[in-house]
């Protein structure tokens, strides 16, 4: 019961952001997010030193958020996804979004992360966002708006 005589609920919640932190990105290779502030961690299940969630509560997580990428030049394809234990596969264990054309149109902008659920064991599963581009780009390289990710329990097992 809080201050104000509600009951407040200890379900796992974690949102974490990046606004102009300039994280440097080499076309060809695959980079793991970094974020700089934690804004709700409810569990302590966030690891800065490796940027990964570790949610205590086993069940399933809803994901999701956005990320600011500056691309030194315009572009047809880009990706980002949100990993469960590292993985970079579209094996069940990542949520994946990709942007592609035809031709070089993608430019500097605030994508959407990919939305849906992971079921997590509440130990060692770890939740991770990765991005991968055929240009070089610049992550959070903006006040304009922000980087963030967020994940929640939603249905615990």
């Amino acid at each position: 019961v809080n201050s104000s005589g509600l009951v407040a609920p200890k379900i796992p919640i974690l949102q974490v952001r990046a606004v102009n932190t300039d994280q440097s990105y080499t076309s060809g290779s695959v980079t793991k997010v970094q974020w700089q502030t934690v804004e709700l961690d409810s569990v302590s299940g966030w690891d800065s030193s490796n940027n990964r969630y570790t949610p205590t509560v086993a069940g399933y997580y809803l994901c999701g958020g956005a990320l600011r990428v500056s691309l030194s030049n315009n572009v047809e394809r880009f990706r980002c996804w949100i990993s469960k234990n590292g993985s970079q596969a579209s094996d069940g264990n990542s949520i994946h979004v990709g942007l592609q054309h035809t031709s070089d149109t993608l430019e500097n902008s605030n994508v959407p992360l990919p939305t849906g659920l992971l079921e997590m064991n509440g130990s060692s599963d770890y939740i991770e966002v990765y991005f991968d581009s055929e240009e070089n780009a610049t992550l959070h390289d903006s006040t304009f708006a922000k980087s963030y990710f967020f994940a929640q329990l939603v249905h615990a097992t």
